[in-house]
């Protein structure tokens, strides 16, 4: 199982008795391509709040805040489009894929490609997941940015996606571990509508309790 963890290192300096901190990140949906800049951005910050000095509930008054506010300039359209922006390596020639219809970095490909441009294996594709007004799948709906400025009135940028699908699992697995707050709270925050995050919370917590019992009739 590959590693996950932040931390803050101490490095001494050449100066006698100061030091530097560093952060340090492994394995980390922060430090991995396929999430957008609003993602990993967001991540950040929350994991810097939670590797600070402060007490937990000053942590938590933050992070709230927070990502309350990155959730209204989300749905107030305020968001540069370049943070929007989704990036994906090609391990094989568009073309060759089986499943292309569930890789939107190979229909964005194929599209380019359509249009006269070249891409093959090992180019990053970057796209971003829109509004068309078509219904199906968010990764049905990805697009090449200059798509989205070329056609403004037919898509848009899906604003549900990115707070549901790039925002809060990435801000959620940070949070996790702390006491105070939930991946319901966290969907509040943003906009979000928390009741199936509240069931798959109950849900937890009932499968935890079945467990418990279960061991204790065990032992």
């Amino acid at each position: 199982k590959k590693k996950k963890y932040a931390a803050i290192s101490i490095h001494t300096t050449a100066e006698v008795g100061k030091y530097r901190e560093e952060k340090e990140l492994k394995g980390l949906d922060i430090v991995r391509r396929d999430w957008c800049d609003l993602a990993k951005d967001a991540g950040n910050v929350v994991l810097d709040c939670i590797l600070s000095t402060k007490r937990r509930d000053d942590v938590l008054e933050e992070i709230h805040g927070y990502l309350t506010q990155i959730g209204a300039q989300v749905q107030e359209g305020s968001v540069d489009l370049k943070k929007y922006v989704i990036n994906k390596s090609l391990t094989k020639a568009p073309q060759d894929y089986p499943d292309k219809k569930s890789q939107p970095h190979v229909q964005v490909a194929l599209r380019l490609i359509s249009q006269g441009k070249r891409v093959v294996s090992g180019d990053v594709v970057e796209y971003v997941i829109c509004e068309d007004g078509s219904g199906t799948a968010p990764t049905q709906r990805a697009f090449h940015a200059s798509e989205l400025t070329a056609q403004p009135d037919k898509l848009k940028i899906d604003k549900h996606y990115y707070l549901a699908s790039q925002l809060h699992p990435v801000v959620s697995r940070l949070c996790n571990p702390i006491e105070g707050t939930d991946a319901a709270l966290i969907a509040e925050c943003l906009g979000l509508d928390a009741t199936s995050y509240r069931r798959s919370l109950a849900a937890e917590e009932t499968e935890s309790c079945n467990v418990a019992f279960s061991l204790e009739d065990r032992f």
